[in-house]
């Protein structure tokens, strides 16, 4: 078994006697690398089936640093239906499906590559959490962080967080760009700290790029305001993502604190995440290890 503890291997059988006893009443998935391949953008379709059939009776969320448009666009057969949500910008947006309602957000890029805001039909916005000003518009710190990243690395200012964008042949090469998104999240930070704002904002490292966000938003807490909003103890909530490593995107969001976790990417040092264990004990990772765990969820 691929445990890295005698209390992780413990804590893996109590939680998979209470799935078997359905005490699991909520769900909630990253994208990159949870349920689409590292650095390729599509679910694949034996997956997304499994996702479409979920119990409409079970909530559902959608939680990634992408926008509204983005997981509309990518996710619209899965997150149509009642009890499902979406949690964008790493948290910093809570949307629930209503096809009564609408929203305002970004649509998507206009032609000089700015985000263009418009109607969101079919989702209502629950929650947000504001970009703290007080120091610096988000514009300027924008503008800010631009300059001290050099002229290769691109920052794309949304309404709840930033992040990084690097010429598209990186996207292509999963090594390289794992390679220049942790150097670039140090950079970040060092930033950061040298402005003052580290204790404002954030850092956090997707493998693909960064998101630099109010310390007050991230995934994490969007899975406590969530279990409020559903009326559930968090713990009955299982989080499934890929990077729960220091400073990683899914850091908070798969600690164990925020939600029962697992992860289809690395283990850490610490209890949580839990693997997804396939038949013969082997660890199972990214979509193929995202749909054996639905699998087991006996939902």
């Amino acid at each position: 078994m691929n445990f890295n503890s005698k209390q992780q291997e413990e804590e893996y059988g109590k939680i998979m006697q209470a799935i078997a006893q359905r005490k699991i009443r909520a769900i909630a998935f990253d994208i990159d690398g949870t349920l689409t391949p590292f650095s390729r953008f599509e679910v694949p379709a034996s997956l997304r089936k499994k996702l479409m059939n979920l119990p409409a009776d079970l909530p559902v969320a959608i939680c990634s640093g992408r926008k509204l448009w983005y997981i509309k666009e990518k996710f619209a057969d899965i997150l149509t239906g009642p009890n499902r949500f979406a949690f964008c910008e790493n948290g910093g947006v809570a949307y629930r499906y209503n096809p009564d309602a609408s929203s305002i957000d970004s649509t998507g890029l206009n032609s000089s590559g700015k985000l263009s805001d418009g109607v969101h039909e079919g989702f209502e916005e629950l929650c947000k959490i504001s970009w703290p000003e007080e120091k610096m518009s988000r514009e300027e710190f924008g503008k800010f962080i631009n300059k001290g990243m050099g002229p290769f690395i691109h920052i794309r200012v949304s309404k709840y967080s930033m992040v990084t964008i690097y010429p598209s042949f990186l996207y292509k090469i999963p090594r390289l760009v794992r390679f220049v998104s942790g150097r670039s999240a140090r950079k970040l930070r060092h930033i950061l700290k040298k402005a003052g704002f580290n204790e404002t904002f954030d850092v956090l490292d997707s493998g693909i790029g960064n998101i630099i966000l109010p310390r007050t938003s991230g995934k994490g807490n969007a899975m406590q305001r969530w279990a409020e909003h559903l009326g559930i103890p968090v713990s009955q909530i299982i989080t499934v993502g890929d990077q729960a490593g220091p400073g990683e995107n899914d850091e908070d969001f798969l600690s164990g604190e925020n939600g029962t976790a697992f992860t289809v990417g690395k283990l850490t040092d610490r209890i949580y995440p839990l693997p997804v264990l396939g038949p013969d004990g082997e660890s199972l990772s990214g979509p193929a290890g995202t749909s054996f765990l639905l699998d087991q969820l006996n939902v």
